[in-house]
């Protein structure tokens, strides 16, 4: 049975493999269903150069590699000119997918791609791609990793300059190298192993080639132990980071969301308890991506839907970064000035936040844990109602204190012409975002995938594993086997699995039968 389902399952991969190979595809490469100065059609596979030739009506050879070239493109059936173009065509294994490959770049009208990709499809031996499959290809040929599929795939994505520097660093293999860094390490630890255990008998392995395999492994498990102890900065610059705007209700979270958005993205209104449902908008600060959340107001309430908004907001404080805390400075005025501000500030977090505790039946102390990690900056708003030598006098009060919270303190009004008061706020949010998002070490690129981060882990295990297991000389075999494991696991990330790797190691740095 075993035999069996073997052998089909072979037969199975071998066949897709065959068909990704042997098939030549083409595809639109640019911008869909959109007019442009210019489109690009891609086609890469072995009947690339002869597609070429009859689109262009050239019986022979006409074109050199990596040139580009002004021709007309006619239809194979129809004989009609489909566009004049420039062309560019790219010999295997100098091009993105490993294959030949050509690209006609074409005038951008949706006529003028309908028709060039109706003459590709007339080809017998030519099919349309399957979403991703030039990227796939490159990665079956050789041309790129899985690591760098990913950065590619982040770069097309990347909506702000932070996530293009980032996605291009690991695109060109930054990340990667450190991955078959750490995985040579332990191919070649494995390989002492193996020669160990193999020819320890006849003397032809030193002695000390265990020892020094042990300290390249804890050498190893505390490089990936500080990789992954990045306070995940890279994936929060690749999917956004998560800002909560919280608050009493009426306390202006609508109106500051709408004055950084600058658009109404919200309602507001001097009703409290406009906002029922999480408001959220995706935006760009100085490069950072940011999901800005406008919560319900925090309170308590008998109201059966405003119950719900206020768990959606407690829900997305708890998920989210960083906490945007509006007072509103007119009606807290002179609790702010007669209590203190620290004494206040703690009050007050307090009371909004025990609402958490209610409708989710948590501890108090769970509160010191669930904003534990996260970013408080507090916005006392509505400055506009207040005169401003009350406003003097409380800035004096406060910058006498020493506060016990690690905030970021800013007076605010929403109105239009107080640009000057959001701008201050920014500035302060754009500090948060640089340290949650930017690598204390610029040399050594975050972490972007939860994949990634599951395969270090378990790459880390099967290390501490090896160490357990190295010291008893009948659990070595054992040992070498928690070593191909971690190796497996690195080489999940990047998508080199390999065991002939470990046999050329042994033979090069043991030279056996010397």
């Amino acid at each position: 049975m075993f035999n069996f389902v073997y052998k089909n399952l072979h037969q199975n991969v071998f066949k897709f493999f065959f068909r990704q190979s042997s098939s030549t595809i083409f595809a639109l490469a640019s911008g869909l269903n959109q007019k442009c100065g210019v489109a690009v059609v891609r086609v890469s596979g072995k009947s690339t150069h002869e597609v070429l030739l009859r689109l262009t009506k050239h019986s022979k050879n006409l074109y050199e590699p990596r040139k580009m070239y002004f021709r007309d493109i006619w239809h194979p059936i129809t004989n009609e000119k489909i566009d004049k173009s420039l062309i560019v065509w790219f010999k295997e294994p100098k091009s993105f997918t490993g294959e030949d490959v050509c690209e006609f770049h074409v005038h951008g009208g949706p006529a003028i791609i309908s028709s060039l990709l109706n003459a590709l499809s007339t080809f017998d031996d030519l099919r349309y791609a399957e979403p991703g499959e030039f990227a796939r290809r490159a990665f079956l040929n050789g041309q790129m990793d899985l690591v760098e599929i990913e950065g590619l795939a982040d770069l097309v994505n990347a909506e702000t300059e932070m996530q293009r520097k980032q996605a291009l660093s690991q695109m060109e293999g930054n990340l990667s190298k450190i991955y078959k860094d750490w995985r040579e390490k332990i191919i070649k630890s494995l390989a002492n192993v193996e020669a160990y255990i193999d020819f320890n008998e006849e003397e032809n392995v030193e002695d000390n080639v265990l020892d020094e395999g042990e300290q390249i492994v804890r050498g190893l498990i505390e490089s990936i132990r500080s990789h992954l102890n990045d306070n995940r900065r890279g994936e929060r610059l690749r999917s956004g980071v998560r800002v909560a705007i919280v608050g009493q209700p009426n306390a202006g979270k609508s109106s500051l969301l709408n004055a950084i958005c600058r658009r109404r993205a919200a309602i507001v209104s001097p009703i409290p308890g406009t906002t029922r449902d999480v408001i959220e908008s995706a935006i760009n600060i100085a490069g950072y991506p940011i999901i800005l959340v406008d919560t319900a107001g925090l309170r308590e309430t008998s109201d059966l839907v405003e119950i719900e908004g206020v768990m959606r907001a407690c829900s997305n404080i708890e998920s989210s970064d960083v906490i945007i805390v509006v007072i509103d400075l007119n009606k807290f005025y002179n609790d702010i000035l007669n209590k203190g501000f620290s004494n206040f500030l703690n009050e007050h977090l307090n009371e909004k936040f025990s609402v958490f505790l209610k409708y989710f039946e948590k501890k108090e102390s769970d509160i010191e844990k669930w904003l534990s990690g996260k970013e408080i900056v507090v916005s006392l708003n509505k400055k506009d109602l207040i005169k401003q030598s009350q406003i003097d006098d409380l800035e004096n009060r406060i910058n006498s204190e020493k506060c016990e919270f690690k905030v970021s303190l800013n007076k605010i009004s929403c109105l239009d012409e107080q640009e000057n008061d959001i701008s201050e706020l920014l500035d302060q949010l754009k500090d948060k975002l640089s340290l949650l998002c930017t690598n204390d070490v610029s040399e050594q690129p975050s972490l972007t995938q939860q994949r990634h981060r599951d395969m270090l882990t378990k790459c880390i295990v099967s290390l501490e594993n090896y160490l357990e297991k190295r010291h008893n000389e009948d659990d070595l075999a054992l040992a070498a086997e928690e070593l191909r494991l971690a190796v497996r696991w690195l080489g999940t990330i990047t998508g080199h699995v390999s065991t002939e790797q470990i046999l050329d190691v042994i033979f090069k740095d043991f030279c056996i039968g010397k």
